[in-house]
């Protein structure tokens, strides 16, 4: 055979037993696969609850999400950037993870209406949010949420399940107050 250095030492050298570049023997099955990576989440670990949450894909990519549309977010004044950061990131994520999907733009967007803050060309800062919470309580609920998982938790779990199947633009013509 003139390409014997292309065929794995295990290979039957015998013409016979090759088909073209087929081999006629039977592989064995290969081995079950188990859930075995640490990341892997199979169950929730511990159950459900008020502050416990869903896992969801990619929590790093929310990030990322909002750094590109950063630039644009308006009535943000008296807030720290990071805090108002880990805010909509944990707003976007309880969405995403609601509609059982990785976060996307309009998750971000959302979380930025349903807070009544405004994006530049899109929608305006609204001083009646759909969350129902006046803008100096927000600033207050916001702070320092950046370095506080609990914090970050009770942001998370303040939205109004009702509206999150709602796009962002159908969030912000809701601006009612509602609680």
């Amino acid at each position: 055979m003139g390409n014997d250095y292309l065929i794995n030492s295990n290979t039957p050298q015998d013409p016979a037993q090759l088909d073209g570049s087929r081999l006629k023997l039977r592989l064995p099955p290969p081995p079950r696969w188990r859930a075995s990576r640490p990341a892997e989440v199979a169950t929730h670990p511990h159950g459900k609850g008020v502050l416990l949450g869903s896992p969801v894909p990619d929590a790093g990519f929310a990030l990322r999400l909002y750094r590109a549309i950063e630039p644009s977010v308006i009535g943000t004044q008296g807030i720290d950037p990071l805090d108002l950061r880990a805010a909509i990131q944990a707003t976007a994520l309880a969405r995403a993870s609601q509609l059982g999907r990785a976060p996307v733009r309009a998750d971000i967007e959302w979380a930025v209406a349903y807070w009544g803050f405004g994006l530049k060309g899109q929608f305006d800062v609204s001083d009646r949010p759909p969350s129902g919470i006046h803008p100096a309580e927000r600033n207050d609920l916001f702070s320092g949420c950046a370095h506080d998982v609990l914090k970050q938790r009770k942001i998370a779990s303040l939205i109004d399940h009702s509206l999150v199947a709602s796009s962002p633009s159908e969030i912000v013509s809701l601006g009612s107050g509602r609680r």
